[in-house]
């Protein structure tokens, strides 16, 4: 899989697993609040690219010592999810909004993003959006990508 991001221009993020990350020279690890610790990873590996998943103003308070090392922040979920195990509520895009007002690390919204309900996020303060169902349940993955990119901006 990393020879073809690679090939396509497109850093390759592992989540939650720093040996694979290094051992497949990946670019970047995501971490989620109950994951391995960011500083942990920062002190191994200054160069990966580590992005942290803080779902609400709360944790974001919670995670300032690790913020320091973080180069990005996942936010959410905005919406309800079936991808994840945690049943963790939604924030909503005022949540994003909240944790984007404070913070001057770039925000990644997460959780339930779907060509539907995209263009929700288009002013939000975010740098882009994660999705995994839009693209995994889609009969033509060229036009969801597409359609999130365009209804997003």
């Amino acid at each position: 899989m990393h020879h073809l991001t690679k090939k396509a221009g497109v850093p390759l993020f592992v989540d939650d697993d720093y040996d694979l990350a290094k051992a497949i020279n990946a670019e970047g690890i995501h971490v989620g609040q109950s994951d391995t610790d960011p500083r942990g990873i920062y002190r191994k590996s200054p160069d990966l690219i580590i992005g942290l998943s803080v779902h609400n103003l709360a944790e974001l308070k919670a995670s300032q010592p690790a913020l320091k090392v973080v180069d990005y922040l996942g936010t959410g979920s905005v919406y309800v999810t079936t991808s994840k195990k945690e049943k963790i509520p939604p924030v909503g895009v005022s949540g994003v909004k909240k944790v984007a007002e404070n913070t001057d690390l770039p925000i990644v919204a997460i959780g339930g993003i779907q060509e539907d309900n995209v263009a929700t996020l288009k002013d939000a303060p975010i740098a882009g959006i994660a999705t995994i169902s839009a693209i995994t349940k889609s009969n033509n993955v060229a036009r969801t990508v597409k359609v999130l990119k365009q209804r997003g901006r």
